[in-house]
């Protein structure tokens, strides 16, 4: 596990914002009392949380869970009381070896360009957590292909200005191009962005050493390494939690079901008469009750002229031969 050396601070940046309202904090009682469940990660006793469990639904939620006041500005997570730490999660001895063979950049952003950047990075976590949650975690040999499709970055350069537009391009693409293409699916992908962006820093960088050994072992994606996922994963170890957590806050006003039925008619397509029209054919039976008869192909009546003019000239040609 990499210590805390490894995540080098950086200059402190321009704060991008991705909203206009300002956070508001809670008050939890203080977890050292008598009222509240025993914090110590050895206790077996105390109930997985929703959120938790839709982070280990997805193979990224760590296996201690630390309860803390939401009051502390460095402890405050979207996930409420519980704080993933990241020191919790674990990097495997492939995640370190990759590491060591990242070079060290300092990055100098304009304010345009970092917020550019950080609406990149949900990007590419969303073309993660698609191939992800569609393999299972066992990727294929079509996966660095899924990846770069669905990722408007990786496949067409592109670069945003809002999350609603990035969110937008994402489904899009994600209901287009891979093999499962459902809005249910896509919706579900976009939770589970949310949940690896809550990770924090080392959950997210997890994410993109698995894009980037994805990438790498396709023959004609492995450039997008170089481009983009290569500087990423150096640039991640140095943003500053509350940006994350800002562009988390942003990103979750986009995975309600209010956003969704509102993101469903934007998406440019009649998505909603398509699938009326997909139910009414299923109810109505009309896939199954198609005469197959009418998919056979016509008899072409000039076959059997065909068939009997070469009979005729093979005859000839033997008779001659004959003679």
């Amino acid at each position: 596990m990499l210590d805390s050396s490894t995540i080098i601070p950086g200059p402190s940046p321009s704060q991008p914002s991705f909203s206009s309202s300002s956070d508001s904090t809670g008050t939890v009682p203080d977890p050292s009392s008598s009222s509240m469940p025993s914090s110590s990660p050895s206790s077996d006793s105390q109930p997985i949380p929703e959120d938790l469990a839709k982070l280990l639904e997805i193979g990224l939620a760590p296996h201690k869970v630390q309860v803390v006041p939401r009051d502390q500005s460095h402890a405050s997570s979207s996930l409420g009381a519980h704080r993933i730490e990241d020191d919790v999660i674990p990097l495997s001895d492939e995640d370190k070896e990759d590491m060591r063979s990242l070079p060290r950049k300092d990055y100098m952003w304009t304010p345009e360009a970092e917020k550019s950047a950080y609406l990149g990075l949900v990007d590419l976590i969303y073309a993660y957590c698609y191939n992800h949650r569609t393999t299972m975690g066992e990727s294929t040999v079509e996966s660095g292909w899924t990846i770069a499709k669905v990722s408007p970055t990786l496949s067409a350069l592109e670069t945003f200005t809002s999350m609603h537009y990035t969110v937008r391009a994402c489904m899009r693409r994600s209901l287009v191009y891979p093999l499962y293409r459902h809005w249910r699916l896509s919706c579900d992908v976009l939770q589970d962005t949310l949940c690896v962006l809550e990770l924090g820093k080392r959950g997210v960088l997890r994410a993109l050493l698995d894009i980037r050994r994805q990438l790498e072992k396709h023959d004609t994606k492995r450039y997008l390494n170089n481009l983009y996922v290569n500087d990423y994963c150096i640039w991640v170890q140095r943003i500053h939690r509350k940006n994350l957590k800002s562009l988390c806050k942003e990103l979750k006003k986009h995975c309600s079901d209010k956003s969704a039925a509102q993101l469903k008619t934007d998406m440019g397509w009649d998505l909603a008469a398509l699938e009326d029209f997909a139910l009414e054919v299923g109810s109505d039976g009309m896939l199954e009750d198609t005469d197959e008869a009418a998919f056979q192909p016509e008899e072409d009546e000039d076959d059997e002229t065909i068939i009997d003019a070469e009979r005729y000239t093979r005859a000839r040609g033997g008779g001659a031969g004959a003679s």
